[in-house]
C-alpha cells in the first residue's frame, strides 16, 4: 500500500501494527504450525523492512513473542527488534550484523555459525543458546554489546567475540570452549 500511495503512507502504519500485532499474537497457540510459522518469519521480515526503508514507521517489538521459528536465508541486518522475544528457534544462514536485539529475550535458541558482529545484546537475555562454530567457520559476536547480557548455560565454542563487550554479562554456566579474544 505504502508504494502504491506514497503520500498517504503514514496513514496506514497504525493499522500495520494492530494487524500485525494481532498475527503475532496468535502465534503462541499454533507455534507448530508449519505453514503459520512461515507467514510469521515473512511478517517479521516485511516490518524490519519498512522500518529500515521508512523512518516514519516503528514497530513495538517488546510485545511480540515468538517460539519454535526457523529462520533462514535473510537479512536482518540493522533490524531494531528492541525487546522482541523469541524462544526455543533456529537461524540458518540468517545476516544479523549490527542487529538491535536490546533488552530481548532469546534463551534456548541456536546461533550456530551466525552473524551478530557489531549486535546491540545489550540487557538480552541469552540463556541456553547456542553460538557455535568450527574450524572452517564462526559464530560471529565479533565487536558485538552484550553488557548486562544474560548467558546462563550459554554455549560458545568457536565463536568469534574479537572485541566484545562482556561488562557485567552473567556467564555463569557458560561453555566458553575455543573462544579466543575474550575481553571482560
Amino acid at each position: 500500500m505504502s508504494r502504491e500511495y506514497d503520500e498517504k503512507a503514514k496513514d496506514y502504519f497504525p493499522r500495520v501494527s494492530q494487524i500485525s500485532s494481532v498475527i503475532f499474537s496468535a502465534q503462541k497457540n499454533k507455534c507448530d504450525n508449519e505453514l503459520f510459522n512461515s507467514i510469521i518469519i515473512e511478517l517479521v521480515l516485511k516490518i524490519t523492512m519498512l522500518e529500515k526503508n521508512n523512518n516514519n514507521f516503528s514497530f513495538n517489538w517488546s510485545k511480540v513473542s515468538l517460539k519454535k521459528l526457523t529462520i533462514s536465508n535473510c537479512d536482518l541486518s540493522y533490524a531494531r527488534l528492541v525487546g522482541v522475544e523469541i524462544v526455543d528457534s533456529k537461524f540458518i544462514g540468517v545476516n544479523m550484523n549490527k542487529i538491535n536485539f536490546k533488552n530481548a529475550t532469546l534463551t534456548n535458541n541456536d546461533f550456530t555459525f551466525e552473524n551478530l558482529s557489531y549486535a546491540n545484546l545489550r540487557n538480552t537475555n541469552l540463556s541456553n543458546s547456542k553460538f557455535v562454530g568450527s574450524f572452517l567457520d564462526n559464530a560471529d559476536l565479533s565487536v558485538a554489546d552484550l553488557q548486562n547480557a544474560d548467558l546462563f548455560k550459554a554455549t560458545l565454542t568457536d565463536a568469534n567475540i574479537k572485541g566484545a563487550n562482556f561488562t557485567n554479562a552473567n556467564l555463569d554456566s557458560a561453555e566458553l570452549t575455543g573462544v579466543k579474544m575474550i575481553r571482560y
